[in-house]
């Protein structure tokens, strides 16, 4: 599936003629048949795409196919193809409504706009939806971020072993480093003294 620069160039073209249209009176008139023709077309590429693909007409900038970054700078151009559609619309309304007497010309307006606007709510639609996504992945990713900088945190605090063997304390502080040895070197001392005492005695 191609990305769809079609409905793009359309509603550029009628951007750029609603410009003209503006600032060049003597080109109004063609403004006002070649825009809603742009915007027309534009809207029903997008209706089509939308009734047969639904959500997935966005594959070109979804996280799944290009990762987070790579869906990022390339959703730029649906949010610039977003606010084209809201200029294109004001662009004509100021044409056809507020220089204009005529009240056809104000009546196909509206007909025109109730038609765009399906085309707009498709476009809204795929602009909530792919927020929403890059939300998500941001609050998992700062997520996945502090939980690693607590484990990180956690391990750094346990004391550091020193890698030496322990010892074990017999008689008068003297250190083995078998328990056995040091309970014998007790004992040893132990029978020393009593047989030092019982020798006072005598």
């Amino acid at each position: 599936m191609k990305v769809p620069y079609g409905i793009f160039g359309l509603l550029i073209i009628a951007l750029l003629f609603g410009i003209i249209g503006i600032y060049v009176r003597w080109l109004k008139w063609m403004s006002v048949m070649i825009m809603p023709l742009c915007m027309l077309g534009a809207t029903l590429g997008l209706l089509v795409l939308f009734l047969k693909m639904s959500a997935s007409m966005f594959w070109w900038c979804e996280s799944e196919n290009y990762g987070f970054w790579g869906s990022f700078f390339r959703a730029f151009p649906f949010f610039f193809f977003v606010l084209v559609q809201i200029m294109d619309f004001f662009i004509l309304k100021e044409l056809m409504v507020k220089r204009s007497g005529s009240w056809l010309s104000k009546a196909l307006f509206w007909i025109i706009a109730v038609v765009y606007f399906l085309g707009f709510l498709v476009s809204i639609y795929g602009f909530i939806t792919l927020m929403f996504r890059f939300l998500w992945q941001v609050i998992l990713s700062l997520c996945a971020c502090i939980g690693l900088s607590m484990f990180s945190g956690n391990i750094a605090s346990r004391p550091a072993s020193s890698g030496a063997p322990r010892m074990y304390e017999g008689a008068n502080g003297q250190k083995f480093q078998n328990s056995h040895d040091a309970w014998s070197h007790r004992q040893q001392q132990n029978n020393i003294n009593i047989n030092n005492k019982n020798r006072g005695w005598l």
